[in-house]
């Protein structure tokens, strides 16, 4: 049987009993940053839970203060962290001008869609 180690947070790193390398880490505990944007009025609101499915429906019920006024909402982005400080430090990353501009550039497509191409095909000289 492997030896294992615990680490914060319900994660444990697994080593071989024989060599005594590390052979993987077993996942506890998943800590969400997510952006969500109004249908109302465009504007982001960023968060972090360790349920994300249930938060997110927390929000669209009217349950948070913050966001009640501005139902409904739809998720846009989000990461998975191991540790509860990354995802707090991601949270606090994306409220500042510089993770606006990571959230806008990350989401190009999202904010500037492609237009949609016809299957036209054009010769020259006989438009």
């Amino acid at each position: 049987m492997p030896r294992t180690t615990p680490v914060p947070h319900q994660t444990k790193v697994v080593y071989c009993e024989s060599c005594g390398k590390k052979k993987g880490v077993v996942l506890g505990k998943f800590y969400y940053t997510y952006v969500l944007e109004s249908l109302r009025d465009h504007k982001r609101y960023v968060g972090y839970t360790t349920d994300l499915r249930k938060r997110l429906k927390e929000h669209n019920e009217g349950k948070s203060f913050s966001t009640k006024p501005r139902l409904p909402f739809k998720l846009i982005y989000c990461e998975v962290c191991l540790i509860e400080e990354d995802a707090k430090r991601r949270e606090r990353f994306f409220k500042q001008t510089k993770g606006r501009r990571f959230i806008t550039k990350r989401l190009k497509s999202y904010y500037n869609p492609m237009p949609r191409t016809t299957n036209k095909v054009v010769v020259r000289g006989m438009e």
